[in-house]
């Protein structure tokens, strides 16, 4: 799903004025160059503007961990491997 994409799907909850819980499957994610994950933190900056409150990510590896970190500072971000856990997290005020 392109950002784009994700933009789209969020401007209900963002019209609504509700909370944004995003689940994020990074399995098949591969480490961006330093110009995507600048667009990708920027993206994540702007959305925490729009109501994002929570960022669940499944199965990353380390170095996506790392990258993940950097670009979503100050973000409440946790990293996950079991999806249960991960929405129960989500689902926890």
């Amino acid at each position: 799903m392109r950002l784009s994409e994700i933009s789209q799907a969020a401007l209900a909850l963002i019209k609504a004025g509700m909370p944004i819980y995003t689940l994020t499957d990074f399995t098949d994610a591969l480490p961006q160059d330093q110009e995507s994950a600048s667009i990708i933190g920027q993206h994540l900056q702007d959305s925490v503007r729009f109501g994002l409150k929570r960022v669940a990510v499944l199965n990353a590896s380390n170095l996506m961990k790392m990258q993940y970190k950097r670009v979503s500072k100050g973000i409440d971000v946790e990293f996950f491997t079991s999806k249960v856990h991960a929405l129960q997290w989500l689902r926890a005020r």
